[in-house]
Parts: C-alpha cells; sequence; structure tokens
C-alpha cells in the first residue's frame, strides 16, 4: 500500500503523494517528507492551507488497538517474502495456506472497519472477519475443535490476480468498488483481489471489474485449506485494465461534475432541471484547460472558480450579483 501511495514507489512514511478522486472532486495529497521539488511541480507555490489539509486517508493512526497493530504489523512482515516470489505461470506464494487466509482478511476486515476508502462489507460480514481475525490471528493455528469459528471462515474463498513488476514501472493506484459483493474486488497497485464471503457466490453472474472478471474461470480458487496460488496477469493485460480504469475514473468525475451543476443552475433560478450543455462544456474545457498545475485540477476550487469565470462570460453577471 505504501508504495502504491508514495511518491516515485519509494517506501516509508510521510512520503505519500496522490489524489482522492470521488465523483464530486478531486482531493490531493501529499506527505511532509516529499521533496519540494516534486510538489512544485505538481501543485506549484503552496499555502499554509494546502499543507494543513495535505493529510492522505489512507494513512490512519490509533484507529485499531496497540495489540492489533502488532498483530497486523507481524502479519504483513511474514506474508512480505512472497512479493519476491513470482512467475509466469500460476504460482504458490507460500506454503501456509493460515498466513495468506489471514494477510488478505486482514486487508479486506480493515478496509471495511476504517470506512473511508470505498469498501464496506455488510455489517454481518464486517464482524464474521472481526471474530475469525481475533480468534487466528491470537492461536495462529486452526483449532480443529473449534466448529463456531470453523463455520465462519471455511466458506470463504478468494483469487488473487498479480502483473509482477508493473507497479515498479508504472503509476498506480488502489480502488474498490463499492457496489460489487458477489465476490467484493479490489485493486491494489499490480494486485487484483476477488473475495467470496461464500463459496456458493463463485457461481453468480460475473462482475464487470475491468476485464479482469475473465479470468476468473482460469485462476485457482484459495481457501484457508490450501497453499495460497496466484494467477498471473502480463504487463500488457494491466495496462488494459488500468487504462479502463483511467477511462472509468474520467466518465465518473464528468457525470458528477454534470450532476453538481445541474444542482447549481437549479439554485441560480434557471429554466428547467438542467443546465445548457454549452455551459457544461465550456465549464469542463475551462476545468482541462492546458498550463494548470496537475495538483490544482478538478479540486473543489479549481470547479469553483471555472464555473464562475465561464458563467460570467457567457451570461454576463459578477460576483456581486
Amino acid at each position: 500500500m505504501k508504495t502504491i501511495d508514495n511518491a516515485d514507489h519509494v517506501k516509508g512514511r510521510d512520503k505519500e503523494l496522490g489524489f482522492k478522486i470521488t465523483e464530486d472532486f478531486v482531493t490531493p495529497y501529499f506527505g511532509r517528507d516529499v521533496s519540494t521539488n516534486k510538489l512544485d511541480k505538481v501543485f506549484g507555490e503552496l499555502t499554509e492551507e494546502d499543507i494543513v489539509a495535505s493529510r492522505s486517508d489512507i494513512i490512519a493512526d490509533y484507529i485499531y488497538c496497540t495489540s492489533c497493530e502488532k498483530k497486523f504489523s507481524s502479519l504483513e512482515s511474514a506474508y512480505a517474502p512472497t512479493l519476491n516470489i513470482d512467475g509466469s505461470e500460476v504460482y504458490q506464494s507460500t506454503k501456509s495456506s493460515l498466513l495468506a487466509f489471514l494477510f488478505w482478511t486482514s486487508i479486506v476486515w480493515r478496509l471495511s472497519a476504517y470506512g473511508k476508502l470505498g469498501l464496506k462489507l455488510a455489517q454481518n460480514e464486517e464482524n464474521r472477519l472481526s471474530v475469525i481475525l481475533n480468534k487466528l490471528l491470537i492461536a495462529e493455528v486452526i483449532d480443529e475443535r473449534d466448529t463456531a469459528t470453523k463455520a465462519m471462515f471455511e466458506d470463504i474463498r478468494y483469487v488473487v490476480l498479480r502483473a509482477p513488476g508493473y507497479a515498479d514501472k508504472n503509476e498506480t493506484a488502489t480502488y474498490y468498488h463499492s457496489k460489487h459483493r458477489f465476490p467484493y474486488c479490489l485493486l491494489l497497485g499490480e494486485y487484483a483481489l476477488f473475495y467470496y464471503m461464500k463459496s456458493s457466490h463463485v457461481k453468480s453472474p460475473q462482475q464487470s471489474f475491468f476485464g479482469l472478471e475473465k479470468l476468473l474461470n482460469q485462476a485457482p480458487l484459495n481457501s484457508i485449506r490450501n497453499a495460497e496460488k496466484i494467477y498471473p496477469v502480463t504487463n500488457v493485460q494491466m495496462k488494459s485494465t488500468w487504462d479502463s480504469f483511467v477511462d472509468f475514473v474520467n466518465a465518473t468525475r464528468i457525470k458528477g461534475l454534470f450532476r453538481t451543476l445541474d444542482e447549481l443552475h437549479v439554485k441560480l433560478g434557471g429554466i428547467g432541471k438542467n443546465m445548457h450543455p454549452k455551459d457544461k462544456y465550456d465549464i469542463l474545457n475551462e476545468i482541462m484547460a492546458e498550463g494548470k498545475d496537475l495538483g490544482r485540477t478538478f479540486t473543489f476550487e479549481d470547479i469553483k472558480q471555472s464555473t464562475f469565470k465561464v458563467l460570467s462570460k457567457n451570461h454576463r453577471f459578477t460576483s456581486e450579483q
């Protein structure tokens, strides 16, 4: 997660540099250890207000208890060596099925419990994973006599796809589909995770996920009982996925912008429920005009200023009106 979010893929905290993208606007963020030269290229001159608002939602302290944080840290360290294992064919990442299962389950649960990054399980599912992690992270073995806990995890399945080395040379992101539940779908840099809360969900109709859903019938299905197998994806396939993701993000931003402009049109007393298409596209073109600093584009302030500039020109009104 850190290398995905960090500037130039470097490791460490306070080096993050990225953008939180929603339907409404883009919110940039950066860590205090990102070089001044890098920030100047992205944002131009920074203000004190920019610095205060720069913290990333992906960085959060004191969300979990100290004991839990230590367990998660140990779990991540134990799984980390698998990052150095890859292959052009399906490969085994680790012999410990329990380690792999707990690692990916902890990722899903933490994202949901945090609640600010787009992925939210159903409450009963979140509670279920919490119990599983609480039991198995402490025991570090499966107690075959604990039938209640076994009933919670035996039916869970997951698939991991990976394009080894893709994130080293390409910009990536993290994305969790807010509506897909059968399975839950996550993009994490060069990885994709499909997490099934029930094995019966494997037979559910495929949910579109930037083309990767087409590989699910070929990829190994993992569980807590089998050594984890990862399905390799070529860099060409992963680039196609991220290109589709970018198209999706752009379409989502434009849809959100036009919805906001329609709402503004009504508030300003315009005729009908929709702003005139010419005004909308003029505002969009102004937002996307060349010469702007990347870190300032499509932000709330950029949308506000661009909208005022275009409407002032097209309809001859001033801020005093």
